[in-house]
């Protein structure tokens, strides 16, 4: 396990812009659809200076590729780490998860009574 203690992963996931990943998906997509277009259109210009170009944006395109995977791999990693974590927290100390569980519990069946009567 590396260097980092438990609170300080927990903060990378508050850095980070909260972004659902299906959007990420699809502008990922887009993207690469669009200049996979592009690639195909200027696929009939010739010059040194295009064919350039065509073979940066490939280039560019499949670095993309990986480090999407390699971020979505981390992704997962740090989830898998943070639900063992959970579970590891709620064996050490049962009657606490339950007590937190009843309070949660209770707020969150006040809050949908919607009722006048704010007594807990």
């Amino acid at each position: 396990m590396n260097d980092k203690t438990q609170s300080e992963d927990s903060n990378d996931f508050d850095d980070h812009d909260k972004v659902d990943s299906a959007q990420v998906k699809a502008s990922f997509d887009n993207l690469v659809e669009s200049a996979e277009d592009l690639l195909k259109t200027t696929a009939s210009y010739s010059g040194a200076e295009v064919q350039a170009a065509r073979d940066k944006l490939r280039l560019q395109l499949d670095l993309a590729g990986r480090q999407l995977d390699d971020y979505r791999g981390t992704i997962e990693e740090r989830l898998c780490n943070t639900v063992k974590s959970g579970e590891r927290c709620i064996r050490q100390h049962p009657w606490k998860a339950v007590g937190l569980a009843a309070l949660v519990g209770m707020i969150w069946a006040k809050c949908m009574s919607g009722g006048d009567d704010r007594r807990l």
